[in-house]
């Protein structure tokens, strides 16, 4: 009896594992697709645990475009959209959401750009908006360590924010980019992402991304890192396996 209990427990893992494909980043187009996915990859990195909320209905996740860009020393996760404008005379607010899993512990922190690029500088239209901050603000809520779950994180807990002050005159155009960052006090194998993005009176951006620096021993390539991270994956199944 128990070689037959034992062949079904295998064929149903084997059957479990084909059946949760996950899809690379590059395969796809939008910010929708990568929900409804609910994971891709680039590269040995697996970005999960995907969120959005965007101002009511105005902007649909699908004219949100995903770009991911990987170097021997970094990973970028940018998210554009001509959307990215402010709706009302109040705050108009974006929010994203991820994790970021690779096998090792080689992330050593995160970086955040906003750029304006084509939408003719950060406007706001000469509008005062006292008491409303930021024409422009990004908030960013790290967890080193671990994934948030919900507002909640059991790793360590960093934060930066990028600001665009209202100065109530009009085009702004000479700040084509705002970008901040964090460095964590030791490199960690997962980081959870929350990313909140404020807009005030014509406030508007066009593309958001996010960079997580690679601590990559010497002497460092990207071949070299690609196979140890598939060896270090291939011991923690084998493991599991085993146990």
């Amino acid at each position: 009896m128990i070689r037959p209990l034992l062949f079904l427990f295998s064929v149903g893992v084997g059957t479990m594992a084909a059946a949760t494909v996950v899809p690379t980043c590059a395969s796809l187009g939008n910010f929708e697709a990568l929900r409804s996915a609910g994971a891709c990859t680039a590269g040995v990195f697996t970005i999960k645990n995907i969120t959005y909320l965007g101002p009511g209905e105005s902007t649909d996740a699908s004219a949100i475009s995903l770009v991911t860009a990987i170097s021997a020393n970094a990973i970028s996760i940018g998210f554009q959209s001509l959307a990215f404008t402010s709706t009302g005379p109040g705050l108009t607010s974006f929010t994203f959401g991820f994790t970021i899993d690779p096998p090792p512990d080689i992330i050593k922190g995160v970086s955040g750009e906003l750029d304006n690029a084509g939408q003719g500088g950060f406007d706001v239209n000469g509008f005062s908006v006292a008491g409303l901050g930021d024409a422009i603000s990004v908030r960013y809520a790290l967890c080193a360590g671990a994934a948030f779950s919900g507002n909640n994180c059991a790793g360590a807990l960093n934060g930066f924010s990028i600001t665009l002050p209202d100065l109530a005159q009009g085009d702004l155009a000479t700040a084509a980019t705002l970008n901040g960052g964090v460095t964590f006090a030791s490199p960690v194998n997962t980081v959870g992402v929350l990313i909140q993005v404020d807009l005030s009176n014509g406030g508007s951006f066009s593309g958001l991304s996010s960079s997580f620096p690679l601590d990559v021993p010497e002497p460092a390539s990207w071949a070299m890192v690609g196979a140890g991270l598939s060896l270090a994956a291939w011991w923690q199944r084998r493991h599991r396996s085993a146990s």
